[in-house]
């Protein structure tokens, strides 16, 4: 799912695919946060 949401894959549809009953779970696979954040603590510099 992951790689489904990080290729332009909608939320929903990859909910269905995987079979979640509820789409909080699906939502866990969405690395698109983590890859926010990761950027921006990339601009910290030392």
């Amino acid at each position: 799912m992951t790689n489904f949401l990080e290729n332009g894959g909608d939320l929903e549809i990859a909910q269905e695919i995987a079979g979640h009953a509820d789409v909080r779970t699906t939502k866990l696979y969405d690395g698109s946060k983590h890859e926010a954040i990761k950027s921006e603590i990339e601009r910290i510099r030392f």
